[in-house]
């Protein structure tokens, strides 16, 4: 007895001097030596209701592995020691499309209202397999607790015996008023529905409602579930989404809960969510996460005693925890990385009580279990350490619950030798307070100049003993530390955004990081000018001829503006050295884009935005023709298609013409001749009446145009015909090289980054026109001088059709545009 007083002295001893790490101690207890474990079935990540508390009762199931039956262990002392007792189910564990099949986990819960234990097991996308024992067994004596106490397997859980088949990852949860659920998902891999159900105590179940919707826009996907959480009258839900049976393609952290078991939803907003639920609903999106990011399907989540909902989710070798912090019916979401490894699927537990989060996971380079913490820390959960560690070549990762006070996890595992453990992690609470520590100066969002000297202040205390340091950080980098009061380093900023946090250090070791401040650097070198157009307004309209005066305002923030220089279309029509800037120009018929060039005293410059301006013609048109013709498919149900085409029609003024009937012949797929009538902005829709199915190729011809004013001259079409037959009537005439004649060249042929169009004579009426192959307009302007520059480096490689006007003649060359 004396030796156990000193024993236990020097281990109060060595606590006190450890108290900066959470006291952790395991205790196993072998409940079979004889698990099923050829394949991951048992305690695994789709494992999602291996043990049920209920009152001191601890029930677990699993398949044995001689026969394969399906097992129920109860103990009836919260899972602790070795009295154990045992039920073997008449179901046999089977092999499925010649495999052992993982996903075909056996789950178990206790309903409260009537004390029935349920079963549901060895299912994938097939019909439901589910036992429900007689009222009160789950309290029964241990002499009494055998299979009579169960009915044979069902596949139905309504009373007049519906058939639910396509069954996947059956889970149980508890909800409000003590009511069971029961959620499963309906489908496959990457296509399946999730429905609810709810039990009615009497050993029937409600009919089960879709909560999630597969299909959305044509394609299916599935929900893959962290976890199903309830707590203080709220149900908490989140998942992934998956598209495909790839496993590495699940993507986005979706989060909703509901306030009535399960009857209306709501997203992280508080905003109601409609039933079912769809991909294309982003409101419960609280995190975008690529495909191919990780195994984060069956991944972990918890919900603290305050509310607050974490998940973990394998992001590579990344863990990643992710957290709504409540505020009400409203949630705040942030991430951070816990750790770095590589490891099966993550699962989070929370402490009711102190709400300290634990992450627990198998390793796979060494197959043992870790253990990892963080405090609730103020809603940071930013101290995450490794408590403890335990290497039995386990099999699989662990299916646990925590109990209701918080102290004590029970994992359920599986060994490679077929040993079903359960592992109770006894978690001490650290006798030591961790220090308090905020930063004081500078204020969180200063702004300073590049090479200022800032010195960083803190406040820091500690309630059961004193603080030895405080170290001070500027974007995870120490810049010093102080270990007297008032605590406070120099720094010298830079230019840029800093995050500065303090760690304060305790006499037992124990330490606590600041919020962060953000100061910013400001640079010292010039700043460029800042300058916008103000008139003419983007989209205004003008005349051919019209005097159009171009003004715009600059500033400069540490000096002065020296110049303002105008440009259309990348050319200079002048300069302005004093406010208001402005200049006069004479606009002519086409598309012109705007720029001003600010210069300050430094000789820096900045370009304004373009603005985008018109000259109209105010010759009468007489002729009209066929512009563009842009074809495609229409769905229109039950993978229908029809053909359309959109047809532009324009005068030789270049405006778009109203009240045109046009009439085309389709080919290709569909081959039906239609008509219809042009808008005010040129453009008529012509439809197929027929449809297709499948691809379907779709040409249009133009087969004639009226008009009750303007003649249809064909040849000035840009194009006639889609298609392999395509004709672009206005470049027939066109030279395949250089196109040059009497009064106007074009030049290179082919071009890189410029085209030259040279005018024998000045005329303040010429305009060019480019357009591709489809006979969309690329690029328009006005073409008044004897030697134009057309700049063309950012159009794609390919042919172009370079139009002319010029002398009311039309004029049309080809042009090769290249690297």
């Amino acid at each position: 007895m004396q030796i156990k007083k000193i024993l236990f002295t020097c281990m109060l001893c060595l606590s006190t001097l450890l108290a900066t790490a959470q006291f952790v101690s395991l205790d196993k207890t072998v409940i079979s030596s004889n698990c099923w474990a050829t394949n991951p079935v048992i305690a695994t990540s789709t494992q999602q209701n291996a043990i049920a508390v209920y009152q001191n009762f601890v029930y677990l199931t699993y398949y044995d592995a001689t026969s394969r039956k399906l097992t129920i262990a109860r103990n009836n002392n919260h899972g602790l020691g070795t009295n154990w007792v045992y039920v073997e189910l008449p179901h046999t564990y089977e092999q499925r499309n010649g495999v052992w099949d993982n996903h075909n986990t056996p789950n178990i819960i206790v309903s409260p209202n009537d004390g029935r234990i349920h079963l549901a097991f060895d299912m994938h996308a097939g019909d439901l397999r589910y036992i429900i024992s007689s009222p009160g067994a789950a309290t029964i004596s241990d002499a009494n607790f055998t299979s009579s106490l169960f009915g044979s397997t069902q596949n139905y859980l309504e009373s007049n015996q519906t058939l639910i088949d396509r069954v996947t990852y059956p889970r149980f949860f508890v909800g409000d008023n003590n009511k069971l659920f029961f959620m499963y998902r309906d489908g496959g891999s990457g296509n399946g529905h999730t429905f609810l159900v709810k039990y009615r105590d009497d050993g029937f179940w409600d009919a089960p409602v879709k909560i999630i919707e597969a299909s959305h826009g044509g394609s299916t996907r599935c929900a893959y579930f962290n976890n199903v959480h309830f707590k203080n009258g709220r149900i908490y839900w989140s998942w992934v989404w998956r598209e495909s049976p790839d496993g590495a393609t699940n993507h986005d952290l979706m989060f909703m809960y509901s306030d009535d078991n399960g009857v209306t939803w709501k997203n992280s907003a508080g905003n109601s969510v409609s039933l079912p639920v769809t991909h294309g609903n982003s409101s419960i999106v609280v995190k975008n996460i690529a495909q191919d990011s990780g195994l984060a399907n069956h991944n972990g989540c918890a919900v603290d005693g305050n509310g607050n909902v974490h998940v973990v989710l394998r992001h590579g070798s990344n863990y990643k925890h992710h957290f709504g912090i409540q505020n009400g019916n409203q949630f705040t979401w942030s991430e951070q990385t816990i750790a770095s490894f590589t490891g099966d699927r993550p699962k989070m537990y929370a402490d009711p009580i102190d709400n300290d989060i634990y992450f627990l996971v198998r390793q796979g380079s060494n197959n043992s279990l870790r253990l990892f913490e963080t405090p609730a820390n103020g809603g940071l959960y930013n101290q995450w350490t490794e408590i403890h560690s335990d290497a039995d070549s386990y099999k699989t990762s662990t299916n646990s619950v925590m109990n209701a006070t918080g102290d004590r996890l029970m994992s359920m595992v599986v060994s490679n030798d077929n040993r079903l453990q359960i592992l109770n992690w006894n978690l001490g609470a650290p006798s030591n307070n961790s220090p308090s520590v905020s930063i004081t100066s500078p204020a969180n969002g200063a702004s300073f100049n590049d090479g200022d000297n800032i010195t960083i202040t803190a406040d820091a205390s500690d309630s059961d003993g004193s603080v030895s340091q405080v170290e001070f950080f500027v974007n995870g980098s120490s810049v010093g530390i102080d270990t007297s009061s008032p605590y406070s380093v120099n720094w010298t900023i830079g230019v840029g955004s800093y995050d500065l946090t303090a760690v304060a250090t305790d006499n037992e070791s124990a330490s606590t990081t600041s919020s962060a401040i953000n100061v910013t650097g400001n640079s010292t070198v010039n700043t460029p000018p800042t300058v916008s157009v103000t008139s003419p307004a983007n989209g205004a309209s003008f005349n051919d001829g019209d005097s159009v005066t171009i003004s715009a305002d600059a500033s400069d923030s540490d000096g002065s503006v020296t110049q303002v220089e105008f440009f259309v279309n990348g050319s200079s029509v002048g300069i302005d050295t004093s406010s208001p800037y402005s200049v006069n120009w004479t606009i002519g018929v086409g598309s012109y884009d705007l720029t001003s060039v600010a210069t300050d005293n430094e000789s820096a410059s900045t370009t304004s935005s373009a603005i985008n301006v018109t000259g109209n013609s105010t010759s009468t048109p007489t002729e009209a023709y066929v512009n563009s013709i842009i074809t495609d498919h229409l769905n229109v149900g039950k993978g229908n298609k029809r053909g359309i085409a959109t047809v532009t029609i324009l005068d030789n003024i270049g405006n778009p013409v109203a009240n045109a009937s046009v009439t085309g012949t389709f080919s290709g797929t569909f081959n039906e001749t239609v008509s219809g009538t042009t808008g005010t902005n040129g453009n008529v829709e012509l439809q197929t009446s027929s449809t297709a199915k499948g691809g379907v190729t779709v040409n249009l011809c133009v087969d004639n145009v009226t008009h009750g004013s303007l003649i249809y001259n064909s040849s000035l079409n840009v194009i006639t015909c889609t298609g392999a037959s395509a004709k672009f009537s206005k470049a027939k005439d066109a030279d395949s090289n250089i196109g040059e004649n009497q009064s106007v060249s074009v030049f290179p042929n082919p071009a890189t980054d410029r085209l030259y169009i040279t005018l024998k004579e000045n005329n303040s009426q010429a305009t060019f026109k480019i357009y591709n192959l489809t006979g969309q307009l690329i690029i328009g302007g006005k073409i008044s001088n004897a030697v134009n520059t057309i700049k063309v480096d950012n159009l794609p490689v390919g042919i172009y059709i370079i139009q002319t006007f010029y002398n009311n003649t039309i004029k049309n060359f080809k042009v090769m545009i290249g690297e």
